[in-house]
């Protein structure tokens, strides 16, 4: 969020990057938010495994396999 809040406010390393994309929800903008958001869900579930390895047995893809299981 941090991150996020200094680029979009121009205070972080890469806002002059940010600035010149494009505006709107499908824009340049949305999308770098949409990516960076992604890019943490995915090390937060990355660090998740690494510290409960036990929760690796409730994720399973595709999420049909089991009613059980956890889409993370």
């Amino acid at each position: 969020m941090d991150f996020l809040n200094d680029v979009v406010t121009g205070k972080g390393e890469i806002s002059e990057v940010y600035r010149m994309l494009s505006d709107g929800p499908d824009g340049g903008k949305a999308q770098f938010i949409k990516a960076r958001v992604s890019e943490y869900r995915e090390l937060a579930k990355k660090q998740l495994l690494e510290e409960y390895p036990e929760l690796a047995a409730y994720i399973q893809h595709p999420r049909e396999e089991s009613g059980n299981a956890w889409q993370i």
